[in-house]
């Protein structure tokens, strides 16, 4: 298993002759972190001479009860780390990742193109999803570039089109509670029903911002959230806080 041990000594060449990237147990941050987190990580691997990391860009102020996470990332192929020339093919390709990929990305007006488009940049052996497949992530970030009519759509329709369905689960284990064969099946449903309606009531504050043109109360949230965001990602004190697009604009 790749253990922080192990990752500090590999990366310490690229830490030590870099100030934009800071190590945190097994991830690289790229810094200062504005809208946009960005950077390496290295997880737990099966086998302990073959690291998998990838490289990963995602946005913090999403709503709370959004998936967690980086839905956008490439792998980095650096072999085995018993292999002569290892730890030199691994910098070579973190600094070629940081460099052509991760700093571009950590502009936000970057981000929403690179993952709008559907094209799958060179580099990636991972995961690349289409923004606009992910409402809690898309509406966001279409708020915070300043385009508030597209947000309360994206947001207010996917409430419409889901609410329903999570309330209909609520009831659904609300009714199995009360029996007694199937009342841990009853909690389990209410949570999970809990969790997305929370997310949608998340969602239906910033599209109703949004439709109201609320431009105050849309950068209120969005702050809220990113802020939530980069504490949950644990790297709250890298952050540079910073005036969203919407923000700048007349």
């Amino acid at each position: 298993m790749t253990t922080a041990a192990e990752v500090k000594k590999w990366t310490r060449a690229l830490t030590s002759s870099r100030d934009d990237i800071v190590l945190r147990g097994r991830d690289l941050f790229l810094v200062p972190i504005r809208h946009v987190v960005c950077g390496l990580s290295f997880p737990g691997s099966w086998d302990k001479t073959l690291p998998r990391p990838y490289w990963f860009a995602s946005v913090p102020f999403t709503p709370p009860a959004a998936t967690f996470g980086g839905k956008w990332r490439g792998n980095l192929l650096v072999g085995r780390s018993n292999e002569e020339g290892f730890t030199k093919s691994l910098i070579e390709l973190a600094a070629r990742a940081i460099d052509e990929k991760l700093k571009p990305l950590a502009s936000l007006n970057h981000f929403f193109d690179a993952t709008t488009t559907g094209e799958r940049p060179a580099l990636v052996f991972g995961n690349w999803e289409r923004l606009q497949d992910f409402p809690d992530y898309h509406a966001p970030v279409l708020a915070a570039l300043g385009r508030l009519e597209e947000a309360a759509d994206v947001a207010l329709g996917f409430v419409s089109q889901h609410e329903p369905r999570w309330q209909a689960l609520r009831a659904e284990g609300e009714r199995q509670i009360a029996g007694y064969r199937e009342r841990g099946i009853g909690r389990d449903a209410v949570a999970l029903a809990n969790h997305q309606l929370a997310l949608l009531e998340d969602l239906r504050a910033l599209g109703r911002l949004s439709a109201g043109q609320d431009r105050a109360g849309v950068v209120a949230l969005l702050h809220s959230w990113e802020q939530q965001g980069l504490e949950r990602w644990n790297v709250l004190d890298l952050w540079e806080p910073t005036p969203f697009p919407l923000e700048r604009s007349p």
